[in-house]
């Protein structure tokens, strides 16, 4: 089984190599060309993303809705039956059963 720590390495790879893109891309002079690599970066990143999103999933963390593509929840709280977990972008929590779906929010 993949290890998260090895997951994570990869996905920082990839942003960093579209990071490099998205740099070497603006030293495109204006024309075809440089709308032709502007469309290719961001389909390379939305790729990414989703690729991110779906190696989450297959490793059993819940989604948050808030945004697309989906927001990867970490575990703030480990519990027996569930769990409380957290969405980084709209800054909520969520109870999560062992089965993985979310119950609902979480409120202190």
């Amino acid at each position: 089984m993949i290890e998260i720590s090895s997951l994570k390495e990869v996905f920082q790879t990839i942003a960093t190599a579209l990071s490099a893109i998205k740099t070497a891309k603006e030293l495109l002079p204006e024309g075809k060309e440089k709308k032709v690599a502007e469309r290719a970066v961001e389909e390379a990143i939305s790729a990414a993303k989703l690729a991110e999103v779906q190696a989450a999933t297959a490793l059993g963390y819940p989604l948050c809705r808030c945004a697309w593509p989906p927001t990867i929840m970490v575990v703030k709280v480990q519990g027996g039956r569930q769990s409380i977990y957290h969405c980084a972008t709209c800054a909520s929590d969520f109870l999560v059963g062992q089965d993985g779906k979310i119950k609902g929010p979480y409120s202190d």
